[in-house]
């Protein structure tokens, strides 16, 4: 349906006229703060970053997203929301959300339903409403896979 991009949540005092951060800059200063072990957006960032568990990253077992964006807040470090749920997260805080330089990282949002499922139209409908709701583009394509 879209890319959804992983932009860097901050309190920092970086630049925004920048706006196009190298991740390189970031993480040689910052602790990168993340999920829980096992998460997928844990290690989606990991992987993004270059980095192993034993560099500048902290979990302290947070399991929600709302969590890491307030110790951002607080000033414990930083932390890459996926783009869908950063302002909805970053709007009751003083925390910037700011862009990497290419190539940014980001992450396929598709949704799938078996070839054989009369409801395909139904799927297609529901993917559409939650690109608007979301507000990027349409639910592309409308392949079904098994």
């Amino acid at each position: 349906m879209f890319e959804d991009r992983f932009p860097l949540a901050t309190s920092g005092h970086y630049d925004t006229s920048k706006m196009l951060l190298p991740v390189e800059e970031i993480m040689a200063r910052e602790t990168l703060l993340l999920l829980e072990e096992g998460h997928c957006l844990r290690d989606q960032a990991l992987r993004f970053c270059n980095l192993r568990r034993n560099d500048k990253v902290d979990t302290f077992g947070v399991s929600s997203i709302s969590t890491v964006v307030q110790m951002v807040d607080n000033g414990y470090g930083v932390t890459l929301p996926p783009e869908i749920a950063a302002q909805l997260e970053a709007r009751h805080f003083h925390v910037k959300l700011l862009r990497f330089a290419p190539p940014e990282s980001a992450r396929q949002i598709g949704l799938a339903w078996r070839a054989s499922s009369p409801r395909k139209e139904d799927f297609l409908e529901f993917g559409r409403l939650f690109c608007v709701s979301v507000g990027v583009g349409g639910a592309g394509g409308d392949r079904a896979d098994d």
